[in-house]
């Protein structure tokens, strides 16, 4: 039986309008039938975030006993987001957070977790000190945070604050027995941080009966390697520490006005932290390569993406120590680790601790990784997302890949952005997970399909939410285990780490959150960032069904009817449109038609000669686009066959389909001693009795009642090349026309050199714009300075023939 449900108020406002939505109740029986969505229509005045309290107690139906209390405040921009946390008469419920996101002081949307805990008793019959020295048996540990002066003083600097300490105090919270009955039950939340073996856990006690009825395992490791540093990057450059030895592994890192401190330390292949020492250099020169520089400048990289791109002071955003804490024994350290192939995020000691590989890995310190263990760090700060076998544990996870590619991608662009660990692996392996190919692996990538662990072991299940990623950043179509096409249209990275950042920074990811509230929250970050009904909305919801997680979005299938040219206007009609829904209409480029939409038809006017590209729209990125045609005139081209001279020639007039010619009239010249027959003279196509040299002629009228013109030479030897060689082409001012080299064939078959008349530069319409005429020349030149930029034909009169080339003025 479940006990929590997700209610998602998805309070969408008018674009517009002041007018808000009533609440409309849905349920959804695989919450026993609690309220699963909100949604609002345009009935009513919109929700003033000020009474977000009040409306969320009548719209959860709270009863007197329960409250949500706010926590914190998220300004993003232009809006607020209000993180509440649950409690029950007075007792904190920790797994019951809910947040109100507002814009101009007005409820847009809100999403969380109203634990339906029941009725549980409030009665404590054990006192603190007994249920903590259950929960301490429970643990085992050989040495504890605050009896190893090292560790306290650790965490004192840590929490900036001198007096704290890790001796648990006990906190009575309404929390679920994960033991027997899964109701909920007053107990005593104690924070157990030990350091030997080494382990960080919540321990919930009973308060009536004092048995151990849940456990939070805080630490996050990687599972995973990879050296990004001088090993496999060559020479980076990163900020040391003088001091009176030489110069260290430590700096005060600065973006703008963001500053950390960064610590890289050495255990020494050791297991005791206090033991750790400097990485240390007589010289700012470290010609050695050594994990230890890897982690100090991934450390850096890290810190440099969130500082810049995010807009976030360390992991924190308090501006937090970032310790890296490299050559540890990680057996030594908790026997739970067999051997080095590890690293690991201390969420209580807020550090990072790097194994140097055995038999899997190489050193586990590259930039991947090492933005992996300190993603844990920001999702711990931010979404809060809850560790160990579950799905708010395998999104932490693919979190923490998703930003280790991110910013693998913003450090080191050429290295394999998809691939995690790809640099540590040994024995032939290509990486640890794919982002790109899950499944290749042997991890998922889709929801409950092949590879799908249903123990919840969260690095396997991770790979569900960072392939829903990829597809996101850089798309992609398919098939996914479920039998289910789909197709993602890419965003690009950015685009898509804008998304998840929101949705895991602004309260819509939270503790409990379940792969299918993940699939909510960034539809929503996408419709905050990028609008309603956006190409960026479609793609998250294209590529969460790609991965499994829920339905594909709203699509249609649109065609659009009409000509695909016209004259003066025409009218174009759109099919497919669903029912109760009307088409945005667009045309670009602008300046070649006007547009007057009716409905799901439209009518286009023409204002200028050109090609334009018409398109339907509909919310969730579906459209359908058309090519259309005002152009006047197009060019007419011939394609010759058979014999060049003394028989038959074929030719053909080309125009484009969408502006067909007609009303042709074939017209010749001949040179002395010749004759052209034109066999059929008011046809596109027609053969032509070629005897001598001459010239063909054609003029055609086109749909629009326009005449184009265009010519050809006549040859009277075949084969036949050009003759003349032209340069610059394109020119700009002047043009030089020399033959050919001998070594052209045409050239050969010339006994002496071609004598120069008259040289004529034609428009596209057979217009007459310039001619010079020689004497008998065999080099010319032409002046065509102050013609347009656009493309002419050249003509060429040598030794009683002509010569036609096409000639291009480029910009003046």
């Amino acid at each position: 039986m479940k006990s929590k449900f997700t209610l998602l108020a998805c309070l969408m406002l008018l674009q517009s309008s002041l007018w808000a939505q009533q609440v409309i109740l849905q349920t959804d029986t695989a919450s026993n039938g609690k309220v699963k969505f909100m949604r609002l229509d345009t009935k009513q005045r919109p929700q003033p975030v000020a009474n977000a309290q009040g409306f969320m107690k009548q719209t959860l139906k709270m009863s007197s006993d329960d409250s949500l209390r706010l926590d914190k405040v998220i300004t993003d921009k232009d809006r607020d987001h209000l993180l509440y946390q649950q409690y029950y008469k007075g007792y904190k419920v920790p797994t019951g957070t809910y947040a109100v996101h507002s814009q101009n002081g007005i409820i847009e949307s809100a999403n969380g977790f109203f634990q339906n805990i029941g009725k549980p008793s409030v009665q404590v019959k054990v006192d603190e000190k007994t249920a903590l020295k259950n929960a301490l048996n429970f643990i085992h540990a050989r040495t504890y945070g605050w009896e190893d002066e090292f560790t306290q003083k650790r965490y004192q600097e840590v929490t900036k604050d001198p007096k704290a300490t890790l001796y648990p105090k006990g906190e009575l919270v309404i929390s679920r027995d994960d033991s027997i009955t899964h109701s909920f039950r007053l107990a005593y939340k104690f924070h157990i941080y030990a350091v030997v073996p080494l382990s960080d856990n919540n321990v919930y006690i009973d308060a009536i009966t004092g048995n151990v009825i849940g456990r939070e395992q805080l630490i996050l490791d990687a599972n995973t390697a990879g050296t990004v540093a001088t090993l496999y990057s060559g020479s980076q450059s990163v900020t040391l520490d003088s001091y009176t030895g030489g110069f260290r592994l430590r700096e005060t890192r600065s973006v703008g006005a963001l500053s950390a401190q960064i610590q890289t330390l050495n255990m020494q292949n050791g297991s005791n932290y206090s033991a750790a020492v400097d990485f240390s250099n007589a010289a700012t020169s470290w010609t050695t390569a050594n994990a230890g520089q890897d982690v100090h400048w991934g450390t850096e990289k890290v810190f440099d993406y969130w500082a810049s791109v995010r807009g976030r002071n360390s992991y924190d955003n308090l501006g937090a120590t970032l310790f890296g804490y490299v050559h540890a024994d990680l057996h030594g350290i908790n026997s739970q680790f067999s051997n080095n192939d590890n690293a690991f995020w201390d969420p209580t000691m807020h550090s990072m601790t790097y194994g140097d590989g055995t038999t899997q890995f190489k050193a586990v310190t590259s930039l991947d990784v090492i933005a992996h263990e300190i993603g844990h760090g920001i999702c711990q700060y931010t979404a809060g997302l809850a560790g160990g076998a579950s799905e708010p544990g395998a999104m932490n996870e693919g979190l923490s890949d998703i930003w280790g590619a991110v910013i693998e991608y913003y450090a080191s662009p050429y290295k394999q952005t998809w691939l995690i660990g790809e640099e540590i692996m040994k024995n032939g392996q290509p990486c640890l997970r794919s982002m790109v190919d899950p499944n290749s692996l042997s991890y998922p990538d889709t929801y409950h399909g092949s590879y799908w662990d249903y123990n919840n072991e969260p690095h396997k299940n991770s790979t569900v939410i960072s392939h829903w990623f990829y597809l996101l950043s850089q798309g992609g179509s398919g098939t996914n285990d479920l039998g289910n096409s789909y197709s993602v249209t890419a965003q690009g990275i950015t685009i898509a780490a804008n998304i998840i950042w929101n949705a895991e920074s602004t309260g819509k990811l939270q503790p409990q959150s379940q792969y299918a509230d993940a699939r909510t929250a960034t539809i929503n970050a996408a419709t905050e960032l990028y609008g309603a009904g956006s190409c960026q909305v479609k793609a998250v919801t294209d590529a969460w069904y790609a991965v499994g997680v829920g339905a594909a979005p709203p699509n249609a299938n649109l065609v659009i009817s009409g000509a695909a040219a016209f004259c003066s206007s025409s009218t174009y009609t759109v099919s497919g449109v669903p029912a109760g829904q009307t088409v945005t209409w667009t045309a670009s480029p602008a300046g070649y038609v006007t547009i007057s939409p009716s409905g799901n038809s439209v009518t286009l006017t023409k204002t200028g000669s050109g090609n334009v590209t018409l398109t339907a729209s509909l919310p969730n990125c579906i459209f359908a686009t058309k090519a259309v045609s005002t152009m006047s005139m197009m060019n007419v081209t011939y394609n010759q066959s058979g014999s060049c001279s003394g028989g038959w020639q074929g030719w053909n007039v080309n125009t484009a389909p969408n502006m067909p010619l007609n009303n042709y009239v074939w017209t010749t010249t001949t040179t002395s001693g010749s004759t052209i027959n034109v066999y059929s003279p008011t046809s596109p196509s027609s053969y032509v009795s070629v005897y001598g040299g001459g010239g063909v002629n054609i003029t055609a009228t086109n749909a629009c009642g326009e005449t184009v013109h265009d010519g050809v030479t006549v040859y009277s030897s075949c084969p036949r090349s050009l003759v003349f060689a032209v340069s610059p082409n394109p020119a700009v001012s002047t043009l030089n026309i020399q033959p050919k080299p001998n070594t052209d064939p045409m050239a050969q078959k010339l006994t002496v050199a071609p004598q120069i008349t008259n040289v004529s530069i034609y428009d596209q319409m057979g217009n007459l714009l310039r001619k010079q005429k020689y004497a008998n020349v065999n080099n010319a030149q032409l002046n065509v300075g102050g013609l347009r930029t656009g493309v002419y034909y050249l003509e060429i009169e040598y030794d009683k023939t002509k010569e036609r080339q096409p000639l291009i003025i480029g910009q003046q």
